[in-house]
């Protein structure tokens, strides 16, 4: 009976790492999605409103679409002492958001910082509109790698949990 506990845990504990591991990718995607949310709201309002740079992220802060990214209030809280490029790339480091995710990311992200807020509107305007491009471009690599690897993970994790069973058995 105890080894049919313990193969049944054994089991669940498989299947729970497959789907951590899957989530893990599937929380990427999503979070990419809401990046570029962020930067086409930013990139929207210097077109068509030419905010400065902490009013826009106020209104992204207060926008709960954007509530996954975290780096958004630990940037204005550190604007109050700094001026942005350093604050945002500050916070970038700082975020649990960004824990774990791949450094094309924080790449983009941190080209942006160092950049915005420095140069005139329209120019400011097409650094954004890369920016979207590019996280369009990673969108479209994490989709692919959740859709090949998710399953992937999901199934190692329930065959390994059900081999590692089968052994105690």
């Amino acid at each position: 009976m105890m080894r049919l506990a313990g193969g049944f845990c054994l089991l669940l504990c498989g299947s729970l790492w497959g789907i951590q591991c899957s989530g893990k990718l599937r929380r990427q995607v999503a979070l990419v999605q809401t990046l570029i949310k962020f930067f086409r709201e930013i990139e929207d309002e210097l077109r068509y409103g030419g905010a400065p740079a902490p009013s826009l992220l106020q209104r992204c802060r207060e926008d709960e679409r954007f509530d996954a990214l975290d780096f958004l209030p630990l940037t204005l809280q550190y604007m109050r002492e700094e001026p942005f490029d350093s604050s945002f790339l500050q916070a970038l480091d700082s975020c649990s958001c960004l824990q774990g995710q791949p450094e094309a990311l924080r790449g983009i992200l941190r080209e942006f910082g160092q950049s915005f807020g420095s140069q005139i509107s329209e120019v400011e305007v097409d650094r954004t509109a890369l920016a979207v491009s590019r996280l369009e471009q990673l969108l479209a690599e994490s989709r692919q790698r959740y859709e090949k690897n998710g399953k992937m993970y999901r199934t190692l994790g329930v065959l390994g949990g059900l081999a590692a069973a089968i052994v105690i058995l």
